[in-house]
């Protein structure tokens, strides 16, 4: 899949003006839209002229891999074969490919987000759920490596490391009097890092989400109640299967306070993100002994499990 691009300019004034420039459909209900992806982005299913010559192209290169097998097949006598199995499979691919249109479309406004399928045609859209950041309070998100083993016909392993290549979005509703919330919608996949690509739509449609919803829910807390800046864990609950908000974090315009160790402005020797972990020492923090001893104050904040990391980021930047 190729890398999302965002519409802007000309073609987003046709999409919110008339439906156009190709889709058919867009949530009237997520505010201005900003983003938007699509896994096809063509207005119409191949023609059969462009079928036959893309199925031509196919074709032709899998009958030259058959015959170059059966040049080389003094070396494998199996050559051959494999090459024409492969070579059916390639060309029944390209066949299902050419002769199928369908396709997911993401839309991303300043308000929400959504969905929109698609099949055969583009006026055959069938809108999938919406979701809406008033009705959002904490996001988080998770990315861990992918480890690939594989054992080839000599027998030979080999392994491949991906680095933070599985992903999860979750964002949960607005809690209640006790503090629990609701799991409300969970994204969760994976893109490889390979020659430099990376592959996965979806991952760049909710990082997109994620940054968007970190400038609404900001905006929002500065506008109404600074004293708001606070982020929490999200635990499972002990009663029940929902989840509870456990606070972590808070920002006042004189300190950092994480747990219950309170780190003034004028006082902080460092912050830092390594590695998935904002790091926040004190001006009384040492180490010593080669990093084996410790005094003072240091707190580790780890963002895979507190909601809404990525303002919280951003707000650790500007201040």
């Amino acid at each position: 899949m190729a890398k999302p691009k965002i519409i802007n300019g000309p073609e987003l004034d046709m999409l919110t003006a008339g439906g156009q420039a190709p889709f058919r459909y867009c949530p009237d209900d997520i505010g201005k839209i900003v983003y938007i992806s699509s896994s096809d982005y063509r207005a119409a299913p191949y023609t059969k002229e462009q079928k036959t010559a893309r199925l031509a192209i196919y074709a032709g290169l899998s009958a030259v891999v058959v015959i170059a097998a059966f040049i080389w097949q003094g070396y494998a006598s199996w050559l051959p074969w494999l090459a024409l199995v492969a070579g059916a499979i390639a060309v029944f691919i390209s066949w299902h490919n050419v002769n199928t249109f369908e396709g997911v479309d993401y839309f991303l406004g300043e308000a929400g987000f959504g969905s929109a399928a698609f099949k055969d045609t583009r006026d055959n859209v069938s809108p999938r759920r919406t979701i809406y950041f008033s009705q959002i309070a904490e996001v988080t998100h998770r990315e861990e490596d992918i480890y690939v083993r594989e054992r080839d016909g000599d027998g030979r392993v080999s392994e491949r490391h991906y680095d933070h290549t599985n992903f999860t979005y979750e964002f949960y509703g607005l809690p209640d009097v006790q503090g629990n919330v609701e799991l409300v919608h969970k994204k969760s996949g994976k893109y490889v890092k390979k020659q430099g690509q990376e592959s996965h739509i979806e991952y760049y449609f909710y990082r997109a989400v994620e940054e968007v919803w970190s400038r609404y829910r900001h905006d929002r807390i500065e506008a109404t109640n600074p004293s708001q800046r606070i982020f929490s864990e999200v635990r499972r609950s002990t009663v029940g299967d929902g989840y509870v908000l456990v606070p972590r974090v808070a920002l006042t315009n004189d300190a950092i306070i994480v747990d219950s160790t309170v780190f003034p402005h004028d006082q902080i020797k460092s912050i830092k993100l390594d590695d998935g972990q904002i790091v926040i020492k004190h001006a009384n923090y040492t180490s010593s002994m080669l990093g084996l001893k410790h005094t003072g104050d240091k707190a580790v904040i780890d963002l895979s499990r507190i909601g809404n990391a990525e303002m919280l980021c951003y707000y650790l930047r500007i201040q």
